[in-house]
């Protein structure tokens, strides 16, 4: 089954999308159990509470978040079923556990376990917003459409569901390239943070969005993103790609140098201070520190290796260059600009 690329990006905020305060699931809701005791072990403490008590839903559950807020899906999943199985009438439970079933591409029981929120409560908008998630997922926006019409119906307020429509739209712009499309998803987000001043996504997304439709009102929405999460390298990244592609190569630099402070693995950020140094300043030797520092953070980044034989070429150093071209190849032996490159200065 082909899956939508651009809706892949958003799984990771269905994982959070139901808090139990709000969750508008039957009577059977529960307390907000997502804050747990603070102790010097947390996750000894959450086991020894099943072990205690393992026919307890609520231990279950709040192990499962625990799980969850440190990236790990699948003891995260194996906990969540247990609460589930423990109490099936829960809509909290039943929602969180599907959400987490969509990010493992499990489609057939998401949408079982949503189907299931729904008929215990036909008005839980965060099942209709799922189930609309799994439906663009599966590249079917028209139900995926439907479900969120059913979602505003309830409530028109939905920040969410405005963010996953401007989604759809974008994705549908993705494949086919329509106007119309990328007007709608822009519409959509500007509805989303309307509803929601501080929903990062969205800001990023019209940044993105508006950048490659080059509209200058793009650096806005990223600065209004970096205001919200300022650590965010997602939202200093693309701030720099703009202002790159601005050719406004200091603050390009600026915004590249704070990425790495951040995040001191980003390979992107070294690389494209080395494709700026390469081609437009002509900086060979800053080029080539740059190049190979982007392979010893990502040492499949063929584009690195490729653009480091380049540097190398041009610095006269022709042995050196042969061989970052030929590990480009060795990563990809399709790689038809490297092998071009290896070509021409091995005749």
């Amino acid at each position: 089954m082909r899956y939508s690329a651009v809706v892949l990006s958003v799984l990771a905020l269905s994982l959070w999308s139901c808090d139990p305060k709000t969750d508008t699931g039957n009577t059977n809701v529960i307390e907000d159990t997502t804050q747990v005791v603070v102790v010097q072990d947390s996750l000894q403490f959450l086991s020894n509470n099943i072990k205690t008590n393992s026919s307890n839903s609520k231990y279950w559950f709040n192990r499962a978040n625990y799980f969850l807020r440190r990236g790990g899906i699948k003891d995260a999943l194996i906990d969540m079923k247990s609460a589930v199985r423990l109490d099936t009438n829960n809509t909290v439970y039943l929602n969180k556990y599907a959400d987490l079933l969509v990010t493992t591409l499990d489609i057939e029981n998401a949408l079982t376990n949503y189907g299931k929120v729904l008929f215990l409560d036909s008005s839980n908008t965060k099942a209709y917003i799922g189930m609309a998630r799994v439906y663009a997922l599966v590249n079917n926006p028209g139900m995926a459409t439907g479900y969120l019409q059913k979602a505003y119906e309830i409530d028109p307020h939905l920040s969410e569901a405005y963010f996953l429509e401007g989604m759809i739209y974008r994705s549908d712009y993705e494949e086919t390239g329509r106007e119309e499309s990328i007007k709608r998803a822009l519409s959509s987000f500007q509805t989303a943070v309307e509803q929601n001043p501080s929903y990062y996504s969205a800001y990023i997304q019209m940044g993105v969005i508006n950048h490659r439709l080059q509209n200058d009102i793009a650096l806005d929405y990223f600065n209004t993103a970096i205001a919200i999460e300022p650590n965010s390298t997602e939202a200093w990244y693309n701030k720099g790609k703009y202002f790159q592609d601005k050719q406004l190569f200091t603050e390009a630099k600026h915004c590249y140098r704070t990425v790495s402070d951040i995040d001191s693995l980003h390979s992107e950020a070294y690389y494209n201070q080395g494709y700026m140094k390469l081609i437009f300043e002509k900086e060979l030797d800053s080029a080539i520190y740059f190049f190979d520092y982007t392979t010893q953070v990502d040492s499949l980044h063929i584009y690195a290796y490729n653009n480091l034989g380049l540097a190398f070429e041009r610095n006269g150093e022709i042995e050196k260059a042969k061989s970052a071209y030929r590990k480009a190849i060795d990563i990809n032996p399709d790689f038809k600009l490297a092998k071009k490159n290896l070509n021409i200065i091995s005749k």
